[in-house]
């Protein structure tokens, strides 16, 4: 009982230090103005979202693109900020950072509720809070649509692991409302469906096993069903990401903001996916020269060079899967990391850029387990070694 009183205290005082990082470290935003970077386009010089809410304004959100992007929940978060606030940006920093703030407070409860692992959790969580790569998404006005979908992505997962916990109707059915307000705030999440399929395998562990057997360590925590029982369950989730992928194409195709493949062809798109999958890992590593914008190279992107990357990343991938039917975490770390970044890395290319900092903010989390977890491994390694030398060194002294 005392110990369960004191993990108790311990994991609040891990929520109170959390938000109190996350405030601190974001604290200078409270000077920030907007910027002529797309802030511009998004609120302070948009007379549809300057105009704040009303009847008008609201149906619009839903109905037409807002700068050829189709997040209508977004458009009415601006709105609501300006009806409250006006133009005066403390607010409407303030608002992107309440937000990060929920989704990184949600994310260790999410983390420590699937697998039991404080500090692993914990850890996790502060990475997603305060890497230098996130500032991108936290402290630009017009990246709202990063931290909202955020929140509801990390949300769609806290409504998922109740109805894994004790699957009934109502419960999916607010796993897909949550979802649909996630694809609202912003489309890129339409990858998460394949994320709830790597979290049934690790660590929900609801996948079936074929010897009738587990693999690993671990013990299930739910109850198990067949792969395809898990696909045909997500089905409604992908087809919504599927009609919400196709709207978001049309928009942006409708703006001219979806480059054509006579003016970039494939080559030149997969050659820089490749490089930029290796970049995200090494600003991951080294958050070193980050930038608003990164132009695109086009023609003079080096051809060894992507070659060499996609090599790299194939091998990656090929020993993280392999390892990962011992370690789960590592498998599903890798895959949330690569497959996330997927509708963003380039191959549908929108905009002039290479990479984004901003396209990591849910990425992160993928690489982020996949150190944590495996820090926590090597722990246990060494406290099982250093528990084997202390007693067979005092076995030995005994005998003497």
């Amino acid at each position: 009982m005392i110990e369960r009183a004191n993990k108790k205290r311990y994991t609040l005082l891990i929520y109170l230090m959390l938000a109190v990082a996350v405030i601190t470290a974001y604290e200078p935003m409270r000077h920030n103005d907007f910027i002529n970077y797309d802030d511009t386009v998004y609120v302070t010089k948009n007379p549809h979202i300057t105009g704040g809410l009303t009847a008008k304004s609201v149906i619009r959100a839903f109905t037409s693109p807002h700068f050829y992007m189709y997040h209508p929940l977004t458009t009415l978060s601006h709105m609501l900020d300006c009806e409250l606030f006006g133009l005066e940006p403390f607010w409407h920093h303030a608002d992107s950072l309440l937000f990060h703030t929920f989704s990184t407070l949600l994310l260790f409860w999410v983390l420590k509720r699937m697998t039991g692992a404080v500090w692993a959790s914990a850890f996790v969580a502060a990475v997603f809070a305060l890497h230098p790569l996130q500032v991108d998404s936290v402290a630009w006005v017009a990246e709202r649509k990063s931290v909202l979908s955020g929140f509801f992505w990390i949300l769609t997962i806290a409504a998922y692991i109740r109805y894994a916990e004790r699957p009934r109707a109502g419960r999916y059915l607010l796993v897909v409302i949550v979802y649909i307000l996630a694809l609202l705030s912003k489309p890129v999440v339409v990858t998460l469906p394949f994320v709830l399929l790597l979290l049934d395998y690790w660590p929900l562990r609801r996948f079936e096993s074929k010897t009738g057997k587990n693999s690993g360590s671990e013990k299930p925590q739910y109850k198990q069903f067949s792969s395809k029982y898990l696909v045909i369950e997500k089905l409604p989730l992908f087809i919504l990401s599927v009609i919400l992928s196709v709207v978001t194409f049309v928009a942006q195709r409708g703006g001219g903001a979806v480059m054509s493949l006579a003016d970039r062809p494939v080559k030149y798109r997969l050659a820089n996916a490749f490089i930029a999958y290796s970049k995200y890992v090494e600003k991951f590593v080294w958050p070193h020269k980050l930038a608003i914008f990164y132009p695109h190279p086009d023609k003079t992107v080096s051809i060894v060079s992507s070659v060499v990357c996609a090599l790299v990343l194939l091998f990656l991938t090929a020993t993280f899967i392999y390892l990962g039917r011992r370690k789960r975490y590592l498998t599903v770390g890798w895959l949330w990391f690569v497959g996330v970044l997927v509708p963003v890395i380039g191959i549908v290319q929108v905009g002039s850029q290479k990479m984004a900092d901003r396209y990591m903010y849910i990425p992160v989390i993928g690489l982020s387990v996949i150190i944590a977890w495996g820090i926590q491994d090597i722990a246990k390694k060494l406290n099982t070694t250093a528990r084997y030398i202390f007693i067979h060194t005092a076995h030995n002294s005994s005998i003497c």
